[in-house]
């Protein structure tokens, strides 16, 4: 089912993301964190309605609906996933984020092509961001 699927991929992209993190953190001694280092606690409403609501959505709809459908239909099925998590992951800039948005690009085109909507990747994209907010705020 969708559910299932979108379940295990969100324990996919937490792992993943969570172990890109520890990896800049103590194999670099790069502080990632630092990439969260403005202060969302005076607009923390505002900062999940924008971040974790209205960034997943728009993303996803553009990436995972358009630029993924589109590649999709000249390459196959991994090579449409990786080209787009690529521009993913590289519009995010920060090298931290870039990785880290990459490994989530692959894991929502993955979802969008299983289940056939962008509901399951939107969120998914969403409940990163959100927590990222949480810790962090």
């Amino acid at each position: 089912s969708s559910f299932s699927l979108t379940m295990k991929a969100m324990l996919v992209h937490f792992v993943g993301g969570w172990t890109l993190l520890l990896i800049y953190f103590f194999g670099f001694g790069v502080n990632p964190f630092g990439v969260f280092a403005i202060d969302l606690q005076p607009m923390l409403l505002i900062s999940i309605i924008s971040m974790a609501v209205a960034a997943p959505i728009i993303e996803e709809l553009l990436f995972r609906g358009l630029v993924q459908d589109f590649f999709g239909e000249i390459y196959p099925k991994w090579i449409a996933i990786f080209i787009t998590a690529l521009i993913f992951g590289l519009i995010h800039l920060n090298p931290f984020s870039v990785i880290n948005a990459f490994w989530g690009g692959m894991v929502y085109g993955y979802v969008r092509y299983e289940t056939g909507s962008l509901w399951p990747s939107i969120f998914l994209h969403s409940m990163w961001n959100l927590h990222i907010i949480v810790l962090f705020a």
